[in-house]
């Protein structure tokens, strides 16, 4: 029985040696499975760049920071897409998506049928159904009333309920408005004029700074919130291990 007892023993200990073995391989392997620009640390604090590293792996790797998501929003009205949403996890990427198409790409698209002719695509209905919670009916009412400037429908039911906020928006006059509904009532008029000084005006900080930010053409405007100082130092302290 001692004899067998022995072989068993071996037996334990030689399989615990393969399991370490084959745990150290995997810890080597995705230490070097994780390529990145910088050389180390500080390097990536210094010149961190979103376009430059493979945030989609690090995050699955390590869940996404929590007030993140506001800087790939940001990054994504700059650019006038929501690639940047898509390198983050799937369920992370759809809050971002709902977020840009529901502000940013919607008013844009709002802005582009005003004072023409053009047809009303099915993206912006649904948009519209989905951001002020009309029906389809009624979003076709109001779009085409925003689209000729035609304030009259805000008398009307359903609009009639925030007749205030309808009037100011569709003659994209500010003053009409109630103070809650100036700050979405000069996002619109900012991006429509493109002007940094009206994006200024809008109270909410992460609107007019996405406003800003896409005015301007330029992706360090979104480098000023939490969610990017957020994002660097997750990836980077991966860079430090």
């Amino acid at each position: 029985m001692k004899k067998y007892a022995l072989v068993f023993l071996s037996m334990i200990i030689y399989i615990l040696a393969g399991f370490s073995l084959i745990l150290a391989q995997n810890q080597d392997f995705n230490k070097s499975d994780f390529i990145s620009p910088y050389k180390d640390k500080q390097d990536c604090m210094n010149r961190f760049d979103l376009d430059e590293v493979d945030i989609f792996n690090t995050f699955s790797k390590i869940g996404t920071p929590k007030g993140t998501i506001e800087y790939f929003t940001c990054i994504a009205s700059v650019e006038n897409s929501a690639n940047a949403c898509k390198k983050l996890r799937p369920e992370d990427a759809q809050i971002c998506l709902d977020y840009y198409n529901g502000k940013h790409a919607f008013v844009r698209q709002l802005l582009s049928i005003r004072d023409t002719n053009a047809l009303l695509t099915s993206e912006l209905v649904s948009g519209c159904m989905r951001g002020m919670e009309f029906g389809r009916k009624d979003c076709i009412q109001f779009l085409e009333a925003f689209k000729r400037g035609d304030a009259s429908i805000c008398k009307m039911k359903p609009f009639s309920g925030n007749s205030r906020a309808c009037t100011a928006l569709i003659t994209l006059d500010e003053s009409l408005g109630s103070p809650q509904d100036r700050g979405m009532v000069a996002y619109f008029v900012a991006l429509k004029n493109l002007s940094v000084d009206d994006c200024k005006r809008i109270g909410d900080k992460r609107m007019a700074r996405e406003c800003e930010a896409y005015v301007s053409a330029d992706k360090k405007i979104c480098q000023t919130c939490e969610g990017f100082k957020k994002v660097r130092e997750a990836y980077c302290n991966e860079v430090g291990r």
